[in-house]
């Protein structure tokens, strides 16, 4: 073992026996136990220098009452290791159960992928990119032979002074796609624009800032990625005055920890926690956990309405599949029954989206109820307690 390196047992070994002798080497090294890790290659994926798989907690939320295009009565999974996340969303799942449900909409922008150029100078880029701009039918034809489940929405080509950022943003049906649309845009480099394109051109990364992938960015926040999810629900006056919260004290809670908490940080998302639901409803479902970051970037809004509250949060970057990646697991894949998605089926990844941005509903009205009326720190008190 010391004398390979971690790359070559694999290759010399194959995966299943490679992993055994890691296993042994750092039980001997280190006094690891195996039982805690090991795991049957069904269970591994398709990682490099493969030790196993851990056991993480994995929660439930239900029953989900979701209205409107994607109605459904459902359970949500979690995958955390956070304290009171999970209950935290239960209770807001109980309130709009009680209440009228959950309204989600979801649209599917596309996934992008951006490459950098580099021209001879500014005046080159221009060139380059009228001549691109007159050919974006070939671009989008040679784009879409990589795949029949490819299909181009837009190319963008933005100039910095002699950079030329070209942009693919495709729909990619039920997969996430990012692996897809690399292909497509690595065809369309090296069979059109690297050697049809009448100046000099050269490639500088395959992989531009400008998609903006697992970066929180401005372009990201405004014009979205993947799918924008918008989730809404109603907490009626009889229900806010159980929990002993007011319309007013929402209010004035939303002015001060959005409004001005938000702004002095320089905040691009606006919300209480989104990131905490995305990334544990990322890790249940197979999804790349790295888009948690895109999945930061949305906002919360509370809404005075009769004796109510309106509660209302919006995801401009979901990106999520039920095929491809992690979704392939067998244990990902038992966890999509109590959420009644048939992974691979056509829609199946927009009623991902929606069931997501319910669960970010359910959790953020939680907390954001915690806060008014002073009761986050209570909650872990207990815990230590």
């Amino acid at each position: 073992m010391n004398e390979l390196k971690l790359a070559e047992l694999e290759r010399k070994y194959g995966k299943r026996r490679a992993m055994r002798m890691m296993q042994e080497f750092l039980e001997k090294e280190f006094g690891m136990s195996p039982a805690f890790y090991t795991a049957d290659q069904s269970r591994v994926g398709r990682i490099e220098n493969t030790l196993g798989a851990l056991q993480l907690p994995l929660g439930v939320v239900g029953p989900v009452n979701i209205r409107g295009e994607f109605e459904t009565e459902c359970y949500l999974p979690m995958v955390t290791t956070e304290s009171c996340l999970v209950a935290s969303c239960q209770r807001g799942a109980k309130w709009f159960f009680e209440a009228d449900g959950i309204a989600v909409e979801v649209k599917n922008l596309g996934i992008t992928r951006a490459s950098v150029l580099k021209c001879a100078s500014a005046a080159g880029a221009r060139s380059v990119a009228k001549f691109l701009e007159e050919n974006l039918e070939k671009l989008k034809e040679l784009a879409e032979s990589t795949s029949a489940h490819l299909h181009i929405k837009e190319i963008e080509i933005k100039m910095d002074e002699a950079y030329l950022h070209i942009k693919l943003t495709a729909d990619t049906e039920e997969a996430m796609g990012m692996n897809m649309i690399t292909i497509a845009m690595k065809k369309i480099l090296t069979e059109f624009i690297l050697s049809k394109v009448p100046l000099a051109v050269t490639l500088i990364a395959e992989s531009s800032n400008y998609c903006s992938d697992k970066k929180p960015s401005t372009v990201v926040a405004e014009h979205g990625r993947g799918r924008y999810v918008r989730a809404l629900g109603y907490i009626p006056g009889w229900l806010l005055k159980r929990l002993g919260v007011s319309v007013a004290d929402l209010q004035e809670l939303v002015k001060a920890k959005f409004g001005s908490g938000s702004k002095l940080a320089g905040s691009i998302g606006v919300n209480a926690h989104h990131a905490n639901m995305v990334a544990a409803f990322y890790a249940a479902t197979g999804q790349d956990l790295a888009h948690t970051v895109e999945g930061s970037l949305g906002i919360t809004k509370i809404e005075p309405e009769r004796d109510g509250v309106f509660v209302t949060v919006e995801l401009p970057a979901v990106l999520v599949g039920t095929i491809g990646g992690g979704t392939k697991l067998p244990q990902i894949q038992e966890l999509y029954k109590m959420m009644r998605i048939k992974p691979g089926v056509e829609n199946s990844a927009n009623e991902l989206a929606a069931r997501l941005g319910a669960l970010v509903l359910c959790g953020e009205t939680s907390l954001l109820i915690a806060l008014a009326k002073a009761e986050l720190a209570d909650s872990h008190e207990r815990l230590r307690s």
